[in-house]
Parts: structure tokens; C-alpha cells; sequence
């Protein structure tokens, strides 16, 4: 059908099939079964103990975008993610760029060769997509009207802005028995210290997006990439202490 593509704002025919969360991080990560299903849940169900619900395909919308801003605006960030962080199975311990270090109690993963803009627009085009979509599973996924607009520009005119411009923080969840890496849960809203959060949690990592241009981060500054170097920093749960503070991190106290 003919409509208004959300990404170029220009009257298209829109395509029928949008991945919002792309199909590739589902099979590089072993999240489908042998059946090509995935297994998904939501924040309420696995804190009381329910057992996850099996999708048929990876989560997705139609008639929200243009085949050229699917396939080649957004298309060029996600052919970069699978090629070189997604190129394999989702096991930072095996990624010859991924090191492990221990600062305190604190274990984390410093992975290199990462391009600060390519990566960074692949993200934000996973939040920018979930924001615009009409499938209930991102019902909590809603920013403002004027923070949409500017991540729009953003993914549209190839820009990853300032490095305070929507950071995100990513944690490892592998080490964490309350979630397996073939699960997805649906993102989830949070308002924590003046700042909206969305948390996203799929193949056994919890992606953190923070709402808002040239926010204040100082609070967690040096966890975030930087244009001036490859470095993405991965905070690793550990099983100890690890349910409390997922537990936080998505809302509930």
C-alpha cells in the first residue's frame, strides 16, 4: 500500500514486512529452535516464574517503511552489525575482540574494532524502529515527538551526533540464570533519575537506550563508546547480585 514512509517522510509504497529487532541477530545468536521459532516473554510473566510464550517469526511491522529506507538507509548500518560484532555466535568469551577485565567487583568486556558510527546508527535504527511501530510488543517503546524527529534526522542523514545524543549501555546477561541468551522480552519503559530509559533484552544482552539529546552523563560516561575511539564496554552480570540488579534495571524494585 501507498502511505507516508516514517523514516523519509515522503509518500511511497510501504513495504509489508519491517523487522524492528533485525532477523539476523535472532539466528546469529541461536535464538530460533529447529523449528525457526523463538521464544519471548514478557517483564510481568518472568518475574512471577511463567514460562516463556514460542513466536513462529522474529517481531515485526508492515506499512511503516520504504523499501529504500528499509533495505539501503537502514540497511547499510545492519549489513555492518552482522558482518563484523554479529558475525557469530553471541558469545563475548569467543570473540577474539572482546577481552574480559575485572575493576573491583565489577566484571565487564571491552570489546575493540568497533566503528563508533556504524554501530552506533545500528542501534539507534532498533530504537527508532520500535518507537514507530504498531506491534503491541513495543507498546512501552514511545518517545517524544520532538526525540523521535531528531533520531529520525539522525538515522536518515547518516549522522550518530554527539556521543550524549541517545547513549546506550550494554549489560551481559550470560553469566545470569534468570534469563537464557534464546529469549526475548519485550522493551520496557523506565523514568530513573530525571532521565527515560528503554531497556531491550535479546540474545543475552540488555541494551539500554537513554532518551534525549546532549544528556548528562556523568554518572556513566566512561561506559559509553566515543568517537575518538573503537572501544564498546559490556557490563557483565553476575549471578550473585545479578537478579537485584536486573531486577532495577527493568522497573521493578
Amino acid at each position: 500500500m501507498k502511505g507516508v514512509c516514517k523514516l523519509c517522510k515522503l509518500e511511497k509504497e510501504l513495504i509489508k514486512k519491517s523487522h524492528i529487532i533485525p532477523d539476523f541477530l535472532y539466528r546469529n545468536s541461536g535464538m530460533f529452535d529447529e523449528k525457526h521459532r523463538l521464544r519471548s516473554i514478557s517483564k510481568q510473566d518472568l518475574l512471577k516464574g511463567k514460562k516463556p510464550k514460542l513466536r513462529q517469526t522474529g517481531i515485526n511491522d508492515k506499512n511503516i517503511l520504504c523499501a529504500n529506507c528499509d533495505n539501503v538507509v537502514i540497511g547499510q548500518y545492519e549489513k555492518y552489525a552482522s558482518e563484523s560484532f554479529y558475525n557469530k555466535t553471541l558469545n563475548l568469551n569467543n570473540l577474539s575482540d572482546c577481552k574480559n577485565l575485572k575493576e573491583g567487583n565489577i566484571n565487564f568486556n571491552i570489546c575493540s574494532n568497533i566503528d563508533f558510527k556504524k554501530y552506533r546508527l545500528f542501534l539507534l535504527s532498533i530504537l527508532f524502529r520500535a518507537s514507530i511501530s504498531k506491534n503491541s510488543f513495543f507498546n512501552e517503546v514511545k518517545l517524544s515527538n520532538a526525540n523521535l524527529e531528531n533520531l529520525r534526522k539522525m538515522l536518515f542523514n547518516d549522522d550518530p551526533g554527539n556521543y550524549k545524543d541517545f547513549p546506550f549501555v550494554l549489560f551481559s546477561l550470560n553469566k545470569l540464570d534468570l534469563v537464557s541468551n534464546d529469549l526475548i522480552i519485550n522493551p520496557m519503559r523506565i523514568e530513573m533519575d530525571g532521565m527515560v530509559e528503554y531497556n531491550f533484552v535479546f540474545a543475552g544482552i540488555l541494551y539500554k537506550f537513554y532518551e534525549g539529546k546532549n544528556l548528562d552523563t556523568t554518572k556513566f560516561d566512561i561506559l559509553l563508546m566515543k568517537p575518538d575511539n573503537d572501544q564498546l564496554t559490556i557490563i557483565q552480570m553476575e549471578e550473585d547480585t545479578g537478579k537485584e540488579q536486573f531486577n532495577k534495571l527493568i522497573g521493578e524494585n
